[in-house]
């Protein structure tokens, strides 16, 4: 069986993720769509919430498994049994953003290959934090609508 990671915060999952995941599952048997903690960035949902949320917005995509993992990439990949890990990239720029993040792992080694993926162009202007930092009319319009519903339920109880 062949499959694919593709990993990120997914804080929260938009439609360009949505879209590259699909395109995706379309040529493995199997995508691990993993929410890995990013030191980076400061998380506004929780790991449970966006967990949620995957499910939700990959309801329909049958061989998408969202899990979560705190530990390194090339050792899940492992755990997994996959040597392929996907990167989901809007522009030239994550390409090399990516790239640069990358440099401390050595996938080459371990046998993984590590593939970009860029989603559609009417998405490719979307991030997470432009949506997380929006108002109603930009989240409604790059979350997917059952995404939208219950990131507001989330949000309600956060108050």
């Amino acid at each position: 069986m062949r499959g694919a990671l593709v990993n990120g915060s997914y804080d929260p999952v938009t439609l360009g993720h949505v879209n590259v995941i699909r395109k995706v599952a379309c040529e493995y048997d199997i995508v691990y769509v993993a929410v890995l903690i990013n030191e980076h960035k400061q998380g506004r949902y929780t790991i449970s919430q966006r967990l949620a949320l995957l499910r939700v917005a990959l309801k329909d995509i049958p061989n998408a498994v969202p899990i979560f993992y705190a530990g390194d990439t090339i050792e899940l990949c492992k755990l997994l049994g996959i040597d392929v890990v996907v990167r989901g990239v809007r522009s030239d720029a994550d390409i090399e953003y990516d790239k640069a993040l990358m440099k401390g792992y050595d996938f080459d080694g371990a046998g993984i290959s590590v593939r970009f993926v860029q989603s559609d162009e009417p998405l490719r202007e979307i991030s997470s934090t432009m949506v997380r930092e929006g108002d109603d009319e930009v989240r409604a319009r790059y979350l997917p609508a059952e995404v939208y519903e219950l990131l507001k339920r989330f949000e309600q109880n956060m108050l």
